[in-house]
């Protein structure tokens, strides 16, 4: 396994160097102030952290590239759970989501809205999010998804 991301793709700029830093996990690395100049992932960049995150797909929407993921649940009180985590990770980190909730699916999606595309501080807040709720799952909080309730996508 490369010891950093740099390894496994071909950085395009000293921008997008720093941008994918060395070898730390997602989860375990801190956002970065992005300004309106800051260049986005380039599709292999993107490629290279989406294979970091399972469950999280890449989409456009007017125009705009963000990552998406859909959370179950069996109950509202769950999602609540979830969303006061997000609040909290979302507020240290100064990057924050997007969401909407229908048929007992939170709906989470990151883009980088200072230049309307994705950057290395998405996929750091989906791996962050993602490494909470896991251990959410494994805590017991949410039963019903343990029980079986498996991957939903979100309607389109």
């Amino acid at each position: 396994m490369p010891s950093s991301l740099g390894d496994e793709i071909s950085l395009r700029s000293p921008a997008a160097s720093s941008q994918l830093a060395e070898s730390q996990s997602l989860a375990l690395r801190r956002c970065k102030v992005i300004s309106p100049r800051t260049p986005p992932l380039s599709e292999a960049e993107t490629e290279a952290c989406r294979q970091q995150i399972d469950g999280w797909r890449i989409v456009e929407v007017g125009g705009v590239r963000l990552i998406e993921r859909a959370y179950p649940f069996g109950e509202f009180g769950q999602m609540i759970v979830l969303l006061r985590l997000l609040d909290r990770l979302t507020g240290r980190e100064n990057h924050h989501p997007a969401f909407s909730y229908r048929k007992r699916v939170l709906i989470v999606r990151f883009t980088t809205y200072a230049i309307n595309n994705l950057t290395i501080n998405d996929f750091i807040m989906a791996a962050k999010l993602d490494a909470r709720y896991r251990g959410l799952m494994r805590r017991g909080w949410f039963r019903a998804l343990a029980d079986g309730v498996g991957p939903v996508e979100p309607d389109e």
